[in-house]
This record gives C-alpha cells, sequence and structure tokens, in this order.
C-alpha cells in the first residue's frame, strides 16, 4: 500500500458509511487487492493477544464471492503465517452477522453496543 492509496480507501469507507482513520492505513497492517484499480481492502491490528480484523471492503461494482473470497483467504492466511489460529472479527451490519453465524458455525461471544464479536478459527 502507498500514500495515494489512502484517499481511495477512505472514500470507499465513506460511501459505506463508515468512519475511517487515515493514520491507521498507514500502517504496515493494511492489504489491498487491486487490478488496475482498487478492488477492496483489509486492516487488522493486535488486542487482547489475538489479530483483531478492523476494517473489511469491497467497492459495491465488485462485490462478487470471489473478491471477498479472496481477500477472506489472504486474511486468514496472514494469521496463519504469524502462528496464529485464531482471529476477533467484529461486524455491525446484521446480514455480515448471519454470514459468519451460518458459514462458519458461530455464535457471537460479546456484543459491545451495535457490534458483534466472534472469534473465528483460520
Amino acid at each position: 500500500m502507498c500514500q495515494n492509496d489512502i484517499p481511495e480507501i477512505m472514500k470507499m469507507l465513506a460511501r459505506e458509511k463508515i468512519r475511517g482513520n487515515p493514520e491507521l492505513m498507514t500502517s504496515t497492517n493494511t492489504y489491498i487487492l487491486e487490478d488496475k484499480e482498487i478492488i477492496g481492502f483489509f486492516h487488522f491490528f493486535f488486542q487482547w493477544g489475538y489479530p483483531v480484523l478492523g476494517n473489511f471492503c469491497i467497492k459495491r461494482e465488485y462485490r462478487k464471492a470471489r473478491h471477498g473470497t479472496y481477500l477472506k483467504d489472504m486474511y486468514f492466511e496472514l494469521v496463519k503465517t504469524m502462528g496464529f489460529t485464531k482471529t476477533i472479527v467484529g461486524v455491525k451490519k446484521w446480514y455480515l452477522r448471519k454470514l459468519i453465524e451460518r458459514k462458519y458455525d458461530v455464535k457471537p461471544y460479546k456484543k459491545v453496543e451495535k457490534t458483534y464479536y466472534f472469534l473465528l478459527g483460520v
């Protein structure tokens, strides 16, 4: 990721009504999927001894299962290479919560305000 990607990432987050912090995006923990232009990205950080998925966003015009799966696999592979077997994922949107519950057969272990937190094996 380079500095020139930050405005595009911030536009993607704003379009989804997600507050983004440009200072966090400059760290080495932001990974981008691109093909001539940015398709999607994810950002992670560490908390409570686990990697935590901070932002995961795909442009609306590129929302297909293959892009989401590719980014998810890229994140899980990264977590494995760092030596972790679990990761924390927090979601606010009800349809993402249902997707995670069904796909991984898990229930959220914690709810804080409107965010549901899942501990997923990778």
